[in-house]
C-alpha cells in the first residue's frame, strides 16, 4: 500500500485524496463532453438545454456535498468510535467515506439544481451517471492505496496482504469495485450513444451499482464490513430496501411515452 504519495516539507499529500480528485476531474470531463453532445438534440418540452457550463457549476458544489454526505453517513454508522475520538471526524485522508451518503445527498442536489435552472432532473442524472461511474472507479484505487476497505481471507493468487490486516492474504475488494465500475461505465457510454428515455441511464446505473456493491460486500463480511442483520451488512440491507424502488422507477421511465422532438416551423412565404 502507498497511503502517502509524497511530502512537501511537513505536509503529506495522501493518495486517497489525490485519486478522488483525479476521479472527479475525469468524471467531470466526460459529463461535460456528454452534455455538449446532447445539445445537438432539442431539449425536453418546457425545459432548458443542459449545457457543459451547467455540469461544471453543478459539479463544483456536488464534489463537496458528496464528500460531506459520505463522511457524515460513515461517522453516523461508526458513532461510538467518533464519540471517543471526535478529532478524527474530519480526518477523511485516513479513509472512511460511505458512498450511499454521497448518493442520497447527490440526488437531493440534482433535484434542487434542476428546479432552480429549469432542467430535467432525470436527464441531468443521465448525463452524470457515466461520469460518476468512471470517477468512482478511479477513486477506489485511492482506497486501495490507502489500505482500507479490504476483504476477508483470499486463497486465490491475487490475494494481497494489507498493512492493518496481519499476514493473511485478503481479497482486494477496492480493485473489484474499480473493475465493476469500469464495466458499468463501458455499458453507460454505449447507452449514451442511443436516444433513451430520460432517467433510464441514471436508474440503470443505480441498479448496476447496487448489484455490484452487494457482491463486493460479500467479500468484505467479517473484515471491513460488519454484519448488521439477517446475515447482511449495513450496505447490503440498504440495497435490499432500495432495489425495489429503483426497479419501479426504471420500469416507469422505460414505459414513459416518447416525447416528440420539437421541429422549428418552416418559414414559407409567397413571392410578391
Amino acid at each position: 500500500m502507498h497511503p502517502i504519495l509524497f511530502r512537501i516539507g511537513s505536509f503529506a499529500v495522501h493518495s486517497y485524496g489525490v485519486l478522488i480528485l483525479c476521479g472527479f476531474l475525469l468524471g467531470l470531463w466526460y459529463a461535460m463532453s456528454f452534455a455538449r453532445r446532447k445539445m445537438d438534440h432539442p431539449p425536453l418540452p418546457g425545459k432548458n438545454h443542459i449545457t457543459p457550463d451547467n455540469i461544471f457549476d453543478f459539479s463544483l458544489i456536488a464534489l463537496f456535498l458528496g464528500i460531506a454526505g459520505a463522511r457524515i453517513l460513515f461517522v453516523l454508522l461508526n458513532i461510538p468510535y467518533y464519540l471517543k475520538n471526535p478529532g478524527q471526524i474530519i480526518a477523511i485522508w485516513n479513509g472512511g467515506l460511505s458512498i450511499f451518503g454521497s448518493i442520497v445527498l447527490g440526488i437531493v442536489w440534482i433535484y434542487w439544481y434542476s428546479k432552480r435552472h429549469n432542467l430535467s432532473a432525470m436527464e441531468l442524472g443521465d448525463i452524470l451517471a457515466p461520469g460518476f461511474a468512471i470517477g468512482y472507479a478511479v477513486g477506489r484505487i485511492g482506497c486501495f492505496l490507502n489500505g482500507c476497505c479490504y476483504g476477508n481471507a483470499c486463497a486465490y493468487p491475487w490475494g494481497m496482504v494489507f498493512p492493518d490486516a496481519g499476514p493473511i492474504h485478503r481479497h482486494p475488494t477496492e480493485l473489484y469495485a474499480t473493475a465493476m465500475n469500469l464495466i458499468f461505465f463501458a455499458i453507460l457510454d454505449r447507452m449514451s450513444r442511443r436516444r433513451l428515455k430520460p432517467g433510464v441511464m441514471f436508474l440503470s446505473y443505480l441498479l448496476m451499482y447496487c448489484i455490484g456493491r452487494f457482491i463486493e460486500e460479500q467479500f468484505r463480511k467479517g473484515a471491513t464490513a460488519d454484519l448488521f442483520m439477517y446475515g447482511l451488512t449495513q450496505a447490503q440491507a440498504f440495497i435490499v430496501l432500495c432495489v425495489p424502488f429503483i426497479l419501479y422507477f426504471l420500469y416507469r421511465a422505460m414505459k414513459r411515452p416518447a416525447v416528440a422532438e420539437s421541429v422549428e416551423p418552416e418559414r414559407a412565404g409567397k413571392a410578391s
